[in-house]
């Protein structure tokens, strides 16, 4: 007579979804930072959203919403959810027409040039500003004292094409100074 194998237990969804050509936006993909109001370091990205261009991308990510908020919620979207109206926020880009999806996690997420070959922080090829692939996991939580949410975190990134960049551009030391004199004598 053959053993009796245990029940295996039922696996979780896996909420991991592909968001394409997005506008990326506070991009600390390769050195984690501190959230506003958090003691936690983590790497954070935001996809800006086009509610027309990228309409599919976004009926995907309320269907995992809505799939994480019935496993977890009884079915109702918690208010704390990582997808809002960009025009809730006073930075480049967010506007009426687009929404964002913040993402945030502890783990580096690997980041590809259009060829898949690795980006470092060093080669400084990729900025906020940027159209950018993002590879995103979902997942529904609770907290005992922060209530119930539904977060994000990027897995991988993939740079598309170069974009404007939001906020101020680095500065070209060479352009802004003229040479010093370096000898005593000059001074």
């Amino acid at each position: 007579m053959a053993a009796k194998t245990p029940d295996k237990p039922a696996e979780k969804p896996n909420h991991i979804t592909l968001v394409p050509n997005a506008r990326g936006s506070f991009l600390h993909i390769f050195k984690p930072r501190k959230a506003p109001g958090s003691e936690k370091m983590n790497y954070q990205a935001s996809y800006l959203l086009h509610k027309v261009r990228d309409a599919a991308t976004i009926a995907t990510i309320r269907g995992i919403l809505s799939a994480i908020a019935k496993e977890q919620f009884a079915g109702k979207i918690p208010a704390k959810v990582c997808l809002q109206e960009a025009n809730l926020k006073d930075y480049d880009g967010y506007d009426d027409e687009h929404l964002v999806l913040s993402t945030s996690g502890g783990d580096r997420p690997s980041v590809v040039d259009q060829r898949k070959n690795p980006i470092t922080e060093e080669d400084n090829l990729i900025y906020s500003g940027d159209y950018i692939n993002g590879y995103v996991r979902f997942y529904g939580w609770t907290h005992p004292t922060g209530g119930k949410g539904i977060s994000a975190e990027t897995k991988a990134v993939q740079l598309v094409r170069q974009g404007e960049r939001f906020g101020a551009a680095p500065v070209d030391a060479q352009e802004v100074f003229s040479e010093v004199p370096t000898s005593p004598e000059d001074i």
